[in-house]
């Protein structure tokens, strides 16, 4: 059976507590009223079964739904489903049609039988409110087997009434004064509409269905836009109701910053293919920390890489700036992960990073399969190469002079001039940050 999704797993825990609500208060209600004292064992059972009823709900609904474990929770809800549907099922006929069918096939001869045709009016007095209530089982299956058993009760009524021998089909207004007589009109009327009833509650049963659907979409894409934009982006995005796959291509201007692993070839082989993994998994949880904390945006993974971009999908003041701060974080976190590697013994890990700002294309790039949101253009092979040419200088952090004029540089930097770009021919000035 499919796992309870999230809205399920809410909604269980509100059908639990309104279930425990309407068992206890039934059940008080019905202690409290005074009642024949030929019938008190009915009553009796009429009272402790929900009271059961109560207390079984009450445990299933802890170890099913107050438990932290989700992914268990989820297991067992199409199990909790069924339990909850028998329970349900049980409470209505145990509740509101025991007492009467003991009364008429137990207690009272068959000649005492004088308002038989009459009761009909009441056979499916709350069927209606238990087949909408069968919407909130948000299953199929689970909706056509609550509708299912409570149809058994009043299909058996209206069998053994309609069979009874002195019930006879009135057509005429003044026959209905025999409490054995039916009235024709209100029986086909009482079908249509139930059974019209049952057809609007199957459409509102899709509709909810597609909605829900809508929502978990939504909250897939929702997942998706927190990979690659920080939390405020990420806000603002939904906030303003930013379609990213609608977007189309334009230019901005974008600080682009490149990190990679310095020697992740030589640290990778002598290590198990798992280990690297491991190890590739927790550099990049660092530095998409440290991306998301001054708003800029994973553009991608290439290998031990990591490319980010701020300015995208909305620019801010302060792209530039952000970007160079995210780098100075970037070197802390890398600092102190070294600290607890060094105390298990493992080896430093060191990277590069180069950052560059210019114009970029920013929008939709792909095929109708795959679309990707992407950053292309000049700027994007420039901070590329500046990060590369680290390995030419006696550091490991290379910024544009574009990046440079538009912060706060530090006390501790060296600019060069005139740096020839690796397969490009116009030359730029880059500035070392030591």
């Amino acid at each position: 059976m499919k796992q309870g999704s999230e809205i399920e797993l809410q909604s269980a825990k509100v059908a639990c507590f309104a279930g425990l609500f309407m068992f206890g208060y039934v059940s008080f209600l019905t202690m409290s009223t005074k009642q024949n004292y030929e019938l008190a064992w009915v009553n009796y059972l009429t009272v402790m079964t929900p009271i059961i009823m109560f207390l079984t709900t009450c445990l299933v609904s802890y170890f099913l739904f107050i438990s932290v474990n989700k992914q268990r929770n989820a297991d067992l809800y199409p199990y909790f489903l069924i339990l909850f549907i028998i329970m349900v099922c049980a409470f209505f006929i145990i509740m509101i049609d025991l007492k009467a069918l003991l009364n008429i096939f137990v207690l009272m001869t068959f000649e005492e039988h004088t308002g038989t045709g009459r009761w009909l009016f009441f056979v499916t007095q709350i069927y209606p409110l238990i087949v909408i209530t069968s919407v909130f089982l948000m299953r199929f299956w689970a909706m056509c087997l609550f509708i299912f058993l409570n149809s058994l009760t009043p299909i058996f009524k209206f069998y053994w009434i309609l069979n009874h021998p002195k019930v006879f089909f009135a057509e005429k207004w003044e026959d209905l004064d025999n409490g054995m007589a039916i009235s024709s009109a209100f029986l086909r009327d009482e079908i249509m509409s139930n059974v019209f009833i049952i057809i609007i509650v199957f459409g509102i049963f899709y509709f909810n269905r597609f909605v829900s659907n809508s929502i978990q979409k939504n909250e897939k894409k929702n997942a998706i836009l927190g990979r690659y934009f920080s939390p405020d982006i990420k806000k603002e995005i939904e906030d303003s109701a930013f379609l990213i796959d609608k977007q189309q291509p334009k230019e901005l201007q974008v600080a682009i910053l490149f990190t990679d692993i310095i020697g992740f070839t030589k640290i990778s082989e002598k290590m198990d293919p798992k280990e690297v993994l491991k190890l590739l998994s927790k550099y990049q949880t660092l530095m998409v920390d440290a991306i998301f904390r001054h708003g800029g945006s994973v553009d991608k993974f290439i290998g031990d890489a990591v490319m980010a971009n701020f300015g995208t999908p909305k620019s801010s003041d302060n792209d530039a700036q952000n970007a160079f701060n995210c780098a100075l974080t970037m070197n802390k976190k890398l600092k102190e992960w070294n600290l607890d590697r060094a105390k298990d013994n493992l080896p430093e890990i060191n990277h590069r990073i180069g950052i560059h700002y210019g114009h970029c294309v920013v929008g939709n790039s792909g095929s109708e399969q795959r679309t990707e949101f992407a950053v292309i253009g000049d700027t994007v092979n420039v901070a590329s190469r500046i990060c590369d040419a680290c390995k030419e200088f006696d550091t490991d952090f290379l910024i544009s002079d574009s990046l440079a004029n538009k912060i706060k540089l530090p006390a501790k930097s060296k600019r060069v001039k005139r740096y020839s770009i690796k397969g490009r021919d116009q030359k730029l000035d880059i500035v070392k940050i030591y």
